[in-house]
């Protein structure tokens, strides 16, 4: 009996990196020392896609689980805050970053 390899919150923040070859900035701020306060409810990664030497306002926000880790309040409320201004808010985990990742690409 084989069983299913667990992927790591890092290993998925990992994989947005890859985007960067179809001419997007990935930045990411999951990271396994505590943030500063300022930082603590913020999203694991931001992509912005930029063309023809232009940035444009296609920002995606992603936040990874992965396993039972679920939403802060602070990360809920940040949630609230950024679907108000972006209709491009993923909350992402080791089922379904893949989707995600190629949704990203094909916008």
């Amino acid at each position: 009996m084989t069983t299913k390899s667990k992927i790591s919150k890092a290993e998925i923040g990992k994989a947005f990196r890859q985007l960067e070859k179809f001419g997007y900035k990935v930045w990411n701020f999951g990271s396994k020392s505590r943030l500063t306060s300022g930082m603590q409810d913020w999203v694991d990664v931001v992509v912005a896609r930029k063309i023809f030497k232009e940035w444009i306002t296609n920002i995606f926000f992603i936040e990874i689980k992965i396993g039972k880790d679920k939403l802060s309040k602070g990360q809920i409320d940040t949630r609230q805050i950024l679907q108000a201004i972006s209709e491009k808010y993923y909350l992402v985990n080791e089922s379904n970053y893949q989707d995600i990742i190629e949704q990203i690409i094909q916008s």
